[in-house]
């Protein structure tokens, strides 16, 4: 999360470092696949700057911005409802998709006729072991789809619903992981949006990402 003069937000599915930007040569790993929203909104960016104070100081607060989806605190909840009301199609980006809940929310969808496609990569955290291997063939076996993207390292957290239908699509564009630590534990900020150039510009790359 970034906030300039307070009126000019940032929120990234990225960290801000050389390995994301340009990846590292010296251990072959490839640049990041990752996307970020700006927010000229300013009750946005005061959530946001509300929020981050509070946790400096170590003290309790509750978020109040709609748009915003702070975890630990809804963000399991905001996005099992997503993926939950989908009525056409669902479209991830994940690094990280061990927790089983989200799975078993997107395997029941697959498995009644919603377009389910996922793109992650293989091995993101180990070369020998890859955690994501149960979730990923679980729904591969209820009708989903499962792409394994090798030019880029699938850093991005995107859950995208009904893209093609004004009425019902919903971006989530955020920093977690689809892993229970991340989901239950840590501090994380995602933003929804049905804004149809954005979603519009997130479905190209994601079509052009299903080809690699």
């Amino acid at each position: 999360m970034l906030i300039i003069d307070g009126r000019w937000g940032l929120v990234s599915t990225g960290n801000l470092d050389e390995e994301s930007f340009e990846g590292l040569k010296s251990v072959t790993a490839e640049p990041c696949r990752d996307f970020a929203i700006t927010i000229t909104n300013l009750e946005m960016i005061k959530d946001m700057q509300r929020v981050f104070q509070a946790d400096i100081h170590h003290e309790d607060v509750i978020p109040t911005h709609p748009q915003l989806v702070w975890g630990p605190d809804r963000q399991r909840d905001v996005l099992t409802k997503m993926i939950t009301s989908a009525q056409k199609s669902i479209r991830i980006y994940q690094q990280d998709f061990q927790d089983v809940e989200l799975a078993k929310a997107v395997e029941a969808a697959a498995a009644a006729g919603i377009l389910v496609e996922v793109i992650m990569m293989p091995y993101p955290f180990s070369r020998t072991k890859d955690n994501n291997i149960p979730n990923q063939d679980k729904i591969r076996a209820s009708g989903g789809k499962v792409y394994l993207h090798k030019t880029h390292y699938i850093h991005a957290k995107i859950l995208l619903i009904d893209a093609e239908n004004p009425a019902t699509r919903l971006l989530c564009l955020t920093s977690c992981n689809f892993y229970t630590p991340s989901l239950e534990g840590t501090r994380e900020l995602g933003v929804l949006t049905r804004d149809a150039e954005q979603i519009s510009q997130l479905l190209e790359i994601f079509e052009q990402d299903k080809q690699n």
